[in-house]
């Protein structure tokens, strides 16, 4: 092949996946938007392949439920964070390494177009629809148990203990409340400024035990 060839590859390469991505977000955008404006449950996948005018085949190329839809972003924000999670330097205890890898990964979100807003759209989702709101509680014991495992990794462990357990319970206790309060003050608040302040609030009530 030449190096011609070569370049042409590529660029066949990387207009696919351009067009993935965008068809991905497409459908994403016109999941969310129906999502909001009918609800979770009274959404049909024909719908949201409608309104992404792509048919309903292709949509299930991309994803296998309307669920999928609705936390593809979640999830993949959520592992680029537990990553960052396992990489924070040793010498940060359990808290302060949540902490800094929040900051780090909120940053890099709030840099993608859209991406806050379609992180504050999911959580006004999972607040007030009934259906979203009844997966709040698998949610949260989902990722409770990733960061558990995340501590343990940090540790050298293979299965996370009692203390990874309290650890991660306390920071997705305090992520909740984090987010609600970047939620209401978004125009004025940054996630940065919010995550160091929610927990300033964790270390003043642990000071105090």
């Amino acid at each position: 092949m030449t190096l011609d060839q070569s370049e042409s590859a590529d660029s066949r390469t990387n207009l696919r996946e351009r067009k993935k991505s965008a068809t991905r977000r497409a459908l994403e955008e016109a999941a969310l938007d129906l999502f909001k404006k009918k609800g979770f449950a009274r959404t049909s996948v024909d719908e949201i392949a409608a309104a992404a005018d792509v048919s309903r085949s292709t949509f299930f190329r991309y994803y296998g439920s309307k669920e999928a839809v609705f936390f593809d972003d979640t999830d993949t924000q959520g592992e680029r964070f537990l990553d960052r999670l396992v990489r924070r330097p040793g010498t940060e205890g359990p808290l302060a390494a949540f902490r800094e890898a929040l900051i780090e990964v909120s940053a890099m979100a709030e840099e993608e177009d859209g991406t806050r807003d379609r992180a504050i759209l999911r959580r006004e989702l999972m607040l007030t629809d009934p259906t979203l709101n009844g997966r709040r509680a698998e949610e949260f014991e989902k990722w409770t148990a990733k960061i558990a495992h995340a501590f343990a990794q940090r540790a050298g462990r293979s299965d996370a203990d009692a203390e990874d357990r309290v650890a991660a319970a306390i920071c997705m206790a305090a992520t909740e409340e984090i987010g609600e309060e970047w939620r209401r003050l978004v125009d004025t608040v940054g996630a940065a400024t919010a995550i160091q302040t929610g927990f300033e609030r964790v270390r003043r009530l642990i000071a105090d035990v």
